[in-house]
């Protein structure tokens, strides 16, 4: 989707010509999926983000809900 965006909105002046009165929107329109593609992006990336526990006893990384250490079976 980001580089889609960037296509439409760097091919404007070969595909229209640059006295088409569409080239602003069509540039605009091109910002605007560009921009939309990132956000996309950047909030699966934050959705998709867990963190992780140390373990007291073993220092090992554990997700947040775990109820016991992976690595040496204590309770976190």
């Amino acid at each position: 989707m980001c580089g889609l965006g960037i296509v439409m909105a760097r091919a404007n002046d070969l595909l229209l010509g640059r006295s088409s009165p569409y080239l602003s929107v069509s540039y605009l329109l091109g910002v605007f999926v560009a921009l939309l593609g990132l956000v996309v992006v950047a909030w699966s990336l934050k959705k998709g983000h867990r963190t992780m526990r140390h373990c007291s006893g073993c220092l090992a990384l554990n997700p947040t809900d775990a109820k016991v250490c992976t690595r040496c079976r204590r309770p976190l």
